[in-house]
């Protein structure tokens, strides 16, 4: 991995997308270890896309799998903030489970230990991102503190106000924006466990 240490100052032309209907939320999300990925492969398969900042597939290390979140698709969101004081983007997905499972809950406390995670979600929009990762040209990288779990909310909810659920919030410390991907649901099902 290269080290980008050359951020040249250039202003660019910015639009608003003429598409006023766009939702917000997130349909679909998986998430997988940044070590999962064989990112040099992704970069020697496509490199035209990585310039654009955009993913157009994945490539995995052997027998690695990105797993399915199966979230409320409304009230999930991420968000990524860059401000002069800190000088970088704090990335925080917040992800919501409705019901209570104890499989779930023994997914969620596993979790808890992993870090350097990837996350790719697909927007209510029909948008797709990939957070934990950095890209710049083409040259990928963990971000400068890696996406891990930063709370969890474990909720047993009130019967006059709010259902049972569970809460996540991953955060990341990123020197770019989430990254951009048009990998197609459907095609991405052949990187999730059988």
């Amino acid at each position: 991995m290269a080290i980008v240490c050359n951020f040249d100052c250039e202003l660019g032309g910015l639009t608003t997308a003429p598409n006023c209907g766009t939702l917000g939320g997130i349909q679909y999300a998986a998430w997988a270890q940044y070590d999962d990925i064989d990112w040099a492969g992704m970069v020697d398969a496509s490199p035209s896309n990585l310039d654009g900042n955009v993913v157009d597939d994945f490539i995995m290390e052997a027998s690695a799998t990105f797993h399915r979140l199966e979230i409320e698709k409304d009230a999930s969101f991420y968000q990524a903030e860059y401000t002069d004081d800190n000088r970088y983007y704090e990335t925080v997905a917040t992800l919501i489970f409705n019901g209570k499972d104890a499989a779930n809950s023994a997914v969620f406390t596993n979790a808890l230990r992993c870090c350097n995670v990837v996350l790719v979600l697909w927007g209510n929009d029909c948008s797709g991102r990939i957070l934990g990762v950095d890209l710049f040209g083409e040259n990928f990288s963990t971000p400068i503190r890696p996406m891990r779990i930063t709370r969890h909310l474990d909720a047993g909810g009130q019967i006059d106000s709010d259902e049972p659920r569970d809460e996540l919030d991953l955060t990341a410390r990123n020197l770019s924006t989430p990254i951009f991907h048009d990998v197609d649901w459907a095609d991405f099902q052949s990187y999730l466990p059988a």
